[in-house]
């Protein structure tokens, strides 16, 4: 399923946010979304050698056992402004909590979203083979990427990584009780 390459008339055409309008009309990418970072890097460099294109940088080790490299930085970096702008940032007592209604609306969430178009459309550029990427962080922020698809034209395949919920618990042992219900309320929130 490769996807095609762009033409000059959709290269040409604009869009309301000075992109092209839909100019990977139908073009297929897709996202893994889940609760367990463990099984995000799991099907990530499963996926790499079947042809899917995971990696963001080109000499990164396929097998090296780092779950890091199987991240795009830039797509976390977004998700992160997106939780910041929430003030429902990774990591603090505050992420679980419900999103406002209409969240994604919000100006300053829309000023990431334009961001979020231009860098997934420059990374798509000339770029032909199925592309995808992983973040736990995208679970949560659906909405807002479903626009950024939508005005791109994209076509996303969702994988859902869910992880047991046994081991939740065990993420924050050692760290105390509180860190072992904070994992446990983490994996609540993503499924």
């Amino acid at each position: 399923m490769a996807a095609r390459k762009r033409s000059n008339s959709e290269t040409a055409a604009a869009s309301g946010s000075g992109l092209p309008a839909k100019r990977m009309l139908g073009r297929s990418i897709v996202v893994i979304v889940g609760s367990d970072e463990q099984g995000l890097s799991i099907v990530s460099p499963t996926l790499h050698p079947l042809g899917l294109d995971m990696l963001e940088d080109a000499d990164a080790d396929l097998w090296s056992g780092e779950g890091d490299h199987w991240a795009r930085t830039w797509v976390t970096q977004l998700n992160d402004q997106v939780l910041a702008a929430l003030g429902r940032e990774l990591g603090k007592p505050t992420h679980a909590l419900p999103f406002p209604a209409g969240w994604w609306r919000r100006p300053a969430i829309q000023k990431i979203r334009r961001e979020m178009c231009e860098a997934l459309d420059e990374r798509l550029g000339e770029q032909t083979e199925l592309w995808g990427f992983a973040d736990l962080r995208t679970a949560r922020l659906l909405p807002v990427w479903q626009d950024v698809f939508d005005e791109l034209g994209l076509n996303p395949v969702y994988l859902w990584a869910v992880g047991d919920p046994s081991r939740a618990p065990a993420a924050g042992r050692g760290q105390g009780a509180k860190a072992a219900s904070m994992a446990e309320v983490g994996w609540f929130t993503y499924n």
